[in-house]
């Protein structure tokens, strides 16, 4: 397996990951077996595209740390509502 596609196979895994669950980083990294450091970039990444949002406040089930709890859901995302002055 060449390197690029074992990087695909592992965004394309943490992606798949966390469209039917809320997770820690952490959580992700341990339940899949992917580097943090990884995790962390690919996050990153789909955070830029708007494909994940921090979802809620959730504690770790590994640190025992309050965390933000990430999805890929668009239905879990936070529906940030504008008030408008002029309406």
């Amino acid at each position: 397996m060449t390197k690029l596609k074992k990087k695909e196979s592992q965004r394309t895994r943490f992606y798949n990951f966390l469209t039917d669950k809320v997770a820690s980083c952490t959580d992700a990294c341990v339940v899949l077996d992917i580097p943090q450091k990884n995790l962390t970039r690919y996050k990153k990444e789909f955070e830029a595209a708007g494909l994940l949002q921090a979802v809620k406040v959730v504690k770790c089930p590994h640190t025992r740390k309050w965390v933000q709890g990430i999805s890929t859901d668009p239905d879990k995302f936070p529906k940030y509502v504008q008030l408008s002055i002029f309406s």
